[in-house]
């Protein structure tokens, strides 16, 4: 429903371009944003690259087990039916720590 929604924003712009004689500024603004969507894109790969990798450090030297263990009776409140020793409990407190 939202792309039927987007899609239609689009295509009233460049509608209302064409009918007032802007389309220059249309295409012009259009290929602004796609610059900065790559810009945009560009920075968040290298913060995304980042904090994986500070990530994968804590997880290596053995930081998210512990944090696990100590966040381990609210996962077991909050997921009650989540196996002791399961795998999901690492990743749901990497997110909690990574969230605070």
């Amino acid at each position: 429903m939202l792309n039927y929604i987007w899609a239609a924003m689009i295509v009233l712009g460049v509608l209302f371009g064409a009918v007032n004689g802007n389309m220059k500024e249309v295409t012009e603004a259009a290929l602004d944003s796609a610059g900065e969507a790559v810009s945009l894109c560009i920075a968040t790969a290298g913060i995304l690259a980042f904090w994986v990798g500070l990530m994968e450090v804590a997880q290596s030297s053995g930081l998210i087990a512990k944090l696990t263990d100590m966040l381990s009776p609210f996962i077991s409140f909050m997921f009650p039916g989540l196996p002791k020793e399961h795998k999901a409990k690492g990743f749901i407190s990497m997110n909690i720590i990574a969230n605070e």
